[in-house]
């Protein structure tokens, strides 16, 4: 069964995406990126006086608190890029088959594997890590606005053989530990997602307009 974790933005605001993160008590897991014709690594352990200084271009800055992970880098204007599941082997080949009967591209590597979608994203597959003990931090809603037709997006259920529900002016795919609401809009985005905590609950909205709910 496939479990949603992450999600992944392009922006100019990156120094203060991490601010707003780290605040939300994630923790920083890497920075990779490099200076103009240097190789690609990683820039952990460097501050942001620094990374500036050096004009460090960063591909990603990933930021993980419990099950949940997400990811952004330098971009020239706020843009989502994908929502990722976390699933076995035998669910990876299932999902990338059916996406490839759907004439959906599929970019598979020994990491991850990107399907592209109709719209203006792209769902990421990652085979799950061995947890010896569930997080007491995952997320468990993600709403999100789709520019274009709603109907083709019961799609996305079948491509994740996961349950749908239609609403009055949405859909909503869930299999009952998690769900993922999606909506006509003008742009495509992701608007809120609600993540279960031990902490008391708090509402923040990140940079790029994302609405954090914890607790």
């Amino acid at each position: 069964m496939a479990r949603l974790f992450h999600y992944h933005y392009w922006t100019p605001r990156v120094e203060e995406m991490e601010r707003c993160y780290l605040a939300c008590d994630f923790k920083l897991n890497q920075r990779v990126g490099r200076v103009p014709g240097a190789e690609w690594r990683r820039w952990d352990m460097c501050n942001w006086a620094e990374l500036r200084k050096r004009n460090v271009m960063l591909r990603i800055i990933e930021m993980v608190m419990g099950e949940v992970n997400v990811t952004f880098g330098m971009g020239k204007q706020d843009l989502f890029d994908h929502v990722g599941f976390q699933v076995d082997e035998d669910g990876m080949l299932a999902i990338c088959k059916r996406a490839v009967l759907k004439g959906w591209p599929v970019e598979r590597n020994e990491r991850r594997t990107f399907i592209t979608t109709p719209w203006t994203f792209r769902v990421e597959l990652m085979l799950q890590p061995v947890i010896e003990e569930p997080s007491n931090c995952r997320i468990r809603s993600l709403t999100m606005a789709v520019h274009g037709d709603l109907a083709p997006v019961g799609e996305l259920a079948q491509l994740l053989d996961i349950p749908m529900f239609t609403q009055p002016d949405s859909l909503r795919l869930s299999d009952g530990e998690w769900e993922w609401i999606i909506h006509s809009g003008e742009k495509t985005r992701v608007e809120e997602v609600r993540l279960a905590t031990p902490s008391a609950s708090v509402s923040v909205t990140d940079p790029v307009g994302v609405r954090l709910l914890l607790g």
